[in-house]
C-alpha cells in the first residue's frame, strides 16, 4: 500500500492491488462473523476504505451486498451484534466524511521538565497505519529557555516538525487561540498543552472520533480526556454508561483535545463578536464566572460559546491523557486529583451518532 501511494501511475502495481483487494473481500465476507469483535469491525474498515480508494461507490455497493448474503445465514443475536459496528462505518461512507489526520500541536513556556516528559509519551506512542504526522511546538516568550533547547534536540520520526517561537509573551489565552488558529493551515489540530501525559494510542482514537463527529453540527470538538472530577471542585463525574465508547457534555476540554477547521471557526466567530460583551458569562456556573480569569482564560470564553449555542465535547469513557498538573499559569500548587488511567491498548471504537444518544 504504501508502495502504491508512492508510485500512483504505476498501472501494472496497481492492477496487482487492486486484485489482493478483491482478495481481501472474499476473505472477509466467508470468514468475518468467525472473529472476535474488534476484528470484525477493523475488517471492515479497512474493507470499505480500500472500496473508496480503489473501486468508488460501485465498489462500496458490492462489497454491502456480500456481506448482506452473509447476514442471511446468521442467527438474529449474531446479526445485532455485528450489523451495528458495520453500518457504523457506511455512516461516514453516506456522508461523505473525509479521513481527519490531525496535527499535533504542543503549547510550553516554562516548565521543560513537563514538556520533555510529553514529548517522552508522544515519541512511543503507536502510530501503526499513519504517516506524515506533522508536529507543532508552540513556545511562548519570555518563558525558559530551555523549552527551546528541548524542543530543537527532540527528535520526531512520524512526519515534520515544526517550532514557532514567539519573542513577546501572548500569555495561555492568547497562546491557545494562536494554536487552535493552526487548524486553519492543517484541517485539524490534537492541542496539548505540556504538562500532560498521552496514551500510547491517542493518535488512532483522535482520528477514529474526529472523523466519525466532524459532520455532527453539535459537536465543538474531541476530548483525549475523560473527567472523573469537576476541574473546579474536584466533585466525583460518573458518566452513565450508555453502550458506547464516548459520551457527550456540555463542558470545553482543555486537557488534549481536537479541533477541526470546522469547529474552530464556529468558535472563533463567536470570540471575535462578543469578546467584549460585558454580560458574556452570565449563563455560566458561579464557580466559573468567579474562579476562571477572563484575561488569561481561554476556555472561558469557550465554556460560554457552548452553553449558548447548545454544542457538546465528545469525551471518551476510557482516558487518552493524564494532567500531572505541574505548578503553572492555573496551577498554584502540584496535585494528584487530575491523574487518571491511561487507555493502554488499541481498539475500534463503537460510537453513536449525537442525536441517538
Amino acid at each position: 500500500n504504501e508502495l502504491l501511494c508512492q508510485n500512483r501511475e504505476d498501472e501494472v502495481l496497481l492492477a496487482f492491488y487492486q486484485k489482493q483487494h478483491n482478495a481481501y473481500r472474499d476473505y472477509i465476507v466467508s470468514n468475518i462473523f468467525h472473529q472476535r469483535k474488534n476484528e470484525i469491525v477493523l475488517d471492515i474498515k479497512t474493507l470499505l476504505m480500500l472500496d473508496i480508494e480503489y473501486g468508488g461507490i460501485k465498489s462500496v455497493i458490492f462489497s454491502i451486498k456480500q456481506m448482506i448474503l452473509a447476514l442471511k445465514s446468521l442467527t438474529k443475536k449474531k446479526i445485532k451484534k455485528c450489523i451495528n459496528h458495520f453500518f457504523q462505518y457506511l455512516f461516514l461512507i453516506i456522508m461523505k466524511n473525509e479521513m481527519i489526520y490531525p496535527a499535533i500541536v504542543i503549547a510550553t513556556y516554562n516548565r521543560p521538565h513537563a514538556l520533555s516528559r510529553l514529548l517522552n509519551s508522544i515519541a512511543v506512542a503507536n502510530y501503526d497505519g499513519y504517516n506524515d504526522i506533522p508536529l507543532v511546538i508552540s513556545i511562548d516568550g519570555g518563558g525558559n529557555p530551555k523549552c527551546e533547547e528541548i524542543a530543537n534536540n527532540f527528535a520526531w520520526t512520524y512526519g515534520k516538525k515544526i517550532i514557532i517561537t514567539h519573542v513577546a509573551n501572548l500569555g495561555l489565552k492568547q497562546h491557545i487561540l494562536s494554536c487552535g488558529d493552526l487548524t486553519e493551515r492543517f484541517g485539524a489540530i490534537i492541542m496539548l498543552e505540556e504538562d500532560l501525559i498521552v496514551s500510547p494510542y491517542f493518535y488512532d482514537y483522535t482520528v477514529q472520533t474526529s472523523t466519525y463527529y466532524q459532520c455532527e453540527s453539535k459537536i465543538a470538538g474531541v476530548s483525549l480526556h475523560s473527567y472523573k472530577a469537576m476541574d473546579l471542585t474536584g466533585v466525583p463525574i460518573t458518566p452513565m454508561a450508555n453502550g458506547n465508547d464516548v459520551f457527550f457534555a456540555q463542558i470545553p476540554s482543555s486537557w488534549g483535545q481536537c479541533w477541526t477547521k470546522k469547529q474552530w471557526q464556529e468558535f472563533k466567530k463567536y470570540f471575535m463578536q462578543y469578546e467584549h460583551r460585558e454580560d458574556m458569562f452570565e449563563i455560566l456556573p458561579k464557580s466559573v464566572r468567579e474562579s476562571w480569569p477572563s484575561a488569561s482564560s481561554w476556555k472561558k470564553y469557550f465554556y460560554s460559546y457552548m452553553v449558548e449555542k447548545d454544542m457538546y465535547f465528545v469525551i471518551p469513557y476510557a482516558s487518552y491523557t493524564t494532567n500531572m498538573a505541574d505548578l503553572g499559569e492555573h496551577f498554584f500548587q502540584e496535585t494528584l486529583t487530575f491523574q487518571v488511567p491511561l487507555m493502554m491498548f488499541k481498539k475500534s471504537f463503537v460510537l453513536s451518532q449525537f442525536n441517538k444518544c
